[in-house]
């Protein structure tokens, strides 16, 4: 009965305060709110989805580690470097590998697939030097599957991302890389 007489000039004083009290109860949940509104917004929230894409992180990546499998250390350098200089990739995994292994071409490319998001990977066969590809690791068909197939999981179940460089005898055929 007494908020009757509040409408409509009390509704103002009313709605301020209601989102204020929901600010105050998401900061103690640890939510950063920047618009009162979203408070209204986010009561229609059913699924709340995040992604990697930079929006809360800086979006850059490093070279963490890398193992070697059949290549030597300076061998797998010219091979990446070189890679990436052929297929002039410039998305953050190409951009923490050129800082890694330098951008020289150390090898002449002959046939180039670059980086697409339907392939997950890039490779380029090198003049007198087999094929190299770089990219995820269940869209690369390699020898060894079953062995690496464990560590890779590993490294995933630690958020990091990892990348297969692996070399074929076969040269590019049909725009694909195979082993």
């Amino acid at each position: 009965g007494s908020l009757v007489p509040m409408i409509p000039m009390g509704m103002y004083l009313l709605t301020s305060i209601t989102l204020t009290v929901g600010v105050i109860v998401l900061a103690r949940k640890r939510v950063v709110v920047h618009e009162l509104y979203c408070i209204e917004m986010l009561a229609r929230v059913n699924v709340l989805c995040l992604d990697k894409t930079g929006t809360l992180t800086d979006g850059t990546m490093e070279v963490s580690e890398y193992k070697t499998f059949n290549f030597k250390e300076d061998e797998l350098s010219k091979y990446i470097s070189s890679l990436l200089q052929a297929t002039k990739d410039e998305n953050i995994t190409a951009k923490a590998l050129l800082k890694k292994f330098g951008n020289n071409p150390y090898f002449e490319p002959e046939t180039i697939i670059p980086f697409s998001s339907e392939n997950k990977y890039s490779a380029v066969t090198f003049k007198g030097g087999g094929t190299f590809a770089m990219g995820a690791f269940g869209f690369l068909k390699i020898k060894n599957h079953d062995e690496i197939k464990t560590q890779v999981e590993e490294y995933e179940k630690q958020g990091l991302r990892v990348i297969i460089f692996a070399k074929s005898n076969k040269k590019i055929t049909n725009n694909k890389f195979s082993t």
